[in-house]
């Protein structure tokens, strides 16, 4: 019987423990609403507080 050939999946090129550190939903969510506050609650922009939020966590994750 021929052997049948066994696909894999390719290895990831990003190191497991970054994974790990990676900032959940979560965390980016309880940042940018903090960050939101910091600047006085105004109306509008909330992708940009999400953004600086999740920004700064990876930051902190890649140190």
């Amino acid at each position: 019987m021929p052997e049948q050939a066994t696909k894999t999946a390719p290895a990831s090129k990003t190191p497991a423990a970054s994974i790990e550190n990676y900032p959940t939903s979560e965390d980016i969510s309880a940042l940018a609403y903090s960050l939101w506050q910091a600047r006085g609650c105004p109306d509008g922009m909330p992708d940009e507080d999400w953004f600086n939020a999740e920004k700064a966590l990876k930051a902190k994750a890649e140190a």
